[in-house]
């Protein structure tokens, strides 16, 4: 199976405690209210999920959260560019990341996680389904956005 965009079922809020990590990662709307996360960019078979949880007023940053086998990992992405190839059908992204890290205590995946996230992260920016083709470069960069 690969990642895929689909609406988050109700019983995922509790198996993951999605609910818990968007109100403690999450701009609040107003007293005690949060936007939850409606929709989320999955892999069933390698128990692995993208999810926006804010946008940021300034910079133009969004902040996402990426689970890999229940760890939790926490960071912004920034559009830096794309193109559409009418032709091939196909797109090609890129995106700047900033803060993330992968957890110490599966430290020895990092390689399968990152990869992971950004096919989870090519996916998730597709505009639409129907896009047979794509790619994306994925660049990591320091605390302060270029």
């Amino acid at each position: 199976m690969a990642f895929k965009n689909e609406y988050v079922p109700e019983s995922a809020y509790e198996k993951y405690d999605m609910k818990k990590v968007c109100a403690e990662h999450n701009q609040p709307l107003g007293r005690d209210r949060h936007i939850w996360f409606e929709y989320w960019t999955v892999d069933h078979e390698k128990d692995a999920f993208l999810v926006k949880i804010h946008s940021h007023r300034d910079d133009n940053f969004e902040g996402f959260a990426f689970s890999w086998k229940g760890e939790w990992m926490f960071f912004d992405v920034r559009p830096a560019g794309h193109s559409y190839d009418q032709k091939r059908n196909a797109i090609w992204l890129r995106l700047l990341i900033k803060g993330f890290a992968v957890p110490d205590r599966i430290g020895a995946q990092r390689e399968v996680v990152i990869a992971d996230l950004k096919e989870a992260l090519t996916i998730r920016d597709t505009p639409t389904d129907t896009i047979t083709d794509r790619s994306a470069t994925v660049e990591f960069v320091g605390e302060q956005w270029a």
